[in-house]
C-alpha cells in the first residue's frame, strides 16, 4: 500500500485569507454586563470555600480593608482626643 504525500498548493490557487465576521470590541457593553456579573459571582463566599487559598486570601482582604478604613474614620475625627479607641489615644505611641 503506497500513501502519497499531501502537496502544497501553489499560491495563485489558495483562497485569499478573509474575515467572515468582525471582530468583537473588546469593551462592547453586552461582554463587558457579562463580565462584572460573573466577576461578582465568583467573588461569592459559598464558592471561595470550595478553593481554600483563594478563600484565606479574600477573608485577609475584607479583614484589611476594614481595618483601613477604620483606620482612617480614626485619623478623620475632628475631636483632639481621638476617636476613643485605644490605637487612637493621644497618649498611644503609634500616632
Amino acid at each position: 500500500m503506497t500513501t502519497s504525500a499531501p502537496t502544497a498548493m501553489p499560491d495563485e490557487t489558495r483562497p485569499p485569507k478573509v474575515r467572515t465576521r468582525p471582530a468583537a470590541a473588546l469593551f462592547e457593553p453586552a461582554i463587558l454586563r457579562r463580565a462584572v456579573f460573573q466577576a461578582f459571582v465568583k467573588l461569592d463566599p459559598r464558592v471561595m470555600i470550595h478553593i481554600p487559598v483563594m478563600f484565606v486570601v479574600e477573608v485577609g482582604s475584607v479583614i484589611t480593608t476594614v481595618e483601613f478604613i477604620g483606620s482612617l474614620a480614626c485619623s478623620w475625627v475632628l475631636s483632639p482626643a481621638g476617636c476613643g479607641r485605644r490605637c487612637c489615644s493621644p497618649t498611644s505611641p503609634r500616632r
